[in-house]
């Protein structure tokens, strides 16, 4: 098993598939996989960010977004509403809307809403400019308009990545579930605190106050493990698509709204 193993894994990228309980091993490392995949995203959106009008261009980050991830989380969030939405049965009935392949309701409108939020929270997001300091003098500073927008994905995708860790960690595996097993059995005390420190490290680096994300989307895993625990039995794959979904907007949403920027650059600058 490869780290290029995970992010196939974890996105639509074309690297080699692998078995989850190999993939598992890495388990600790699925913040820096996000990361690697908010770089990818993020770059793609600055660059429509600069050549396209801004709601066009929302529309193309989201073709992005959807390019490095297809629906795997998207799918995982449909069906864990379902799930929520089915009405105060057992875990047992629940589980069997889970495992549905038809689309119910409640995952159609989870899912719009997510496409919805990430649509708008791009196009009118306040994507500062910033301006290099520290080295050379601040009149000669090297000015980057709207460079914010390509360091909110990798910090929205390193915290989603966190928020997945977590819930595995303070999960334990949905009955049948195949896919989460390894996972939630693999997340121990070394592996959280391992995905503690890279995504302290890359949100601190490139997001400054974002840091602040990292606990907020430990907190949300934590929150949906008690909700998954009590109306589903555990954490399955779903489980996991649907923390990242959650966390991974939120932290995008916040990021556009907060002033904000990364050490060593100063800001705003339009």
């Amino acid at each position: 098993m490869s780290f290029p193993g995970l992010l196939g894994f974890l996105s639509r990228l074309p690297f080699r598939s692998e078995p989850p309980a190999e993939i598992a091993r890495w388990v600790a490392w699925i913040p820096v996989a996000g990361l690697v995949l908010g770089a990818l995203e993020g770059s793609g959106a600055l660059l429509l960010w600069y050549i396209l009008p801004p709601w066009i261009a929302a529309v193309g980050i989201l073709g992005v977004y959807l390019a490095v991830h297809g629906i795997l989380h998207l799918d995982g969030l449909s069906d864990v509403a379902d799930a929520w939405a089915s009405g105060g049965g057992t875990p047992e009935a629940r589980r069997r809307v889970l495992k549905d392949p038809h689309a119910g309701t409640a995952g159609i409108l989870a899912v719009a809403l997510s496409i919805l939020v990430f649509y708008e929270t791009v196009q009118h997001g306040v994507w500062q400019g910033v301006r290099v300091v520290g080295l050379v003098p601040v009149d000669a500073a090297i000015r980057i308009p709207g460079v914010t927008l390509l360091f909110a994905f990798v910090v929205a995708e390193t915290c989603a990545g966190m928020g997945m860790v977590a819930l595995a960690y303070f999960g334990s595996p949905m009955e049948g579930s195949v896919l989460a097993r390894p996972f939630v059995e693999g997340a121990r005390g070394k592996e959280l605190a391992i995905a503690l420190v890279t995504s302290l490290a890359v949100t601190f680096l490139l997001g400054g106050a974002l840091v602040l994300l990292v606990p907020a989307a430990v907190a949300v895993a934590w929150a949906l493990h008690r909700s998954l625990g009590r109306t589903l039995g555990g954490v399955n794959g779903d489980g996991l698509g649907t923390v990242q979904v959650l966390v991974f907007l939120a932290s995008l949403v916040v990021a556009a709204v907060v002033p904000w920027w990364p050490p060593g650059l100063r800001g705003p600058f339009p």
